[in-house]
């Protein structure tokens, strides 16, 4: 439940910070333009949700590549500790909160100020539409300030959670059409895992596989719903 929480939150802050930095690119661009900042916020929102998907995607394949290369397994993205640690969870979520900023930055200069023009007769013409009074200033800003974000931010918000959060290292009995062969073990040897990893090599915690496989003295059995085992082949003694 913590680990879900540091995730959520990760997600929650860099969000709450990016929505103004939306604002701030809305009230910039309409200055000098003639959409006004209702469309302009809409139009740099939609821009940055998709450019920011393709640039956060990159940096998290980056970081996770210089995390496992030096080992930095305080930084281990969606990985806390056990007993999840504080610490882990507020170094994680600075760095990405620092690079979501720099992506909705980066976006507004190397995306949206050089087309500014042509975005802002985009932004003109989408308002177009809108009837000039004060039930239509709402609805525009009802669409533009909850709906339109509550919509792609959902969508956002699954994608960036997949990217963040943590990766399975458990040994998943699903990915063998058979019994893993030793050289599909660690050193080669079943005893070369650690204690709390042994148990995985033959459990699954997903709930979309429905035969749970475990070992019972020293024999690797599946069980599905009262059925006669499957496989009942004993562990060679190179295994062990």
């Amino acid at each position: 439940m913590l680990v879900w929480a540091f995730d959520a939150s990760k997600q929650g802050v860099s969000g709450f910070l990016q929505h103004f930095i939306n604002v701030g690119i809305g009230v910039v661009f309409a200055e000098e333009g003639q959409a006004s900042e209702c469309s302009w916020y809409f139009v740099s929102f939609v821009i940055s949700v998709a450019f920011g998907i393709v640039f956060l995607a990159a940096f998290v394949w980056a970081y996770r590549k210089i995390v496992e290369r030096y080992k930095l397994t305080l930084l281990k993205t969606g990985e806390y500790g056990n007993p999840p640690r504080w610490k882990a969870f507020f170094a994680q979520m600075s760095i990405w909160c620092v690079v979501a900023c720099l992506e909705k930055a980066l976006t507004a200069v190397v995306v949206i100020y050089p087309f500014r023009k042509h975005l802002d007769a985009l932004a003109i013409l989408i308002e177009q539409p809108v009837p000039k009074t004060r039930a239509g200033a709402d609805m525009e800003l009802i669409f533009v300030m909850v709906a339109a974000p509550t919509f792609l931010n959902v969508g956002f918000a699954l994608i960036i959670d997949n990217l963040i959060m943590r990766r399975s290292h458990g040994m998943r009995f699903r990915q063998f059409k058979e019994l893993p062969s030793p050289n599909q073990l660690p050193g080669g040897r079943l005893s070369d895992l650690p204690e709390h990893e042994m148990s995985h090599a033959f459990m699954t915690s997903d709930s979309m596989v429905p035969s749970p496989v475990m070992l019972s003295n020293g024999v690797p059995v599946e069980y599905t719903g009262g059925v006669q085992p499957l496989v009942s082949t004993p562990l060679s003694r190179s295994w062990v």
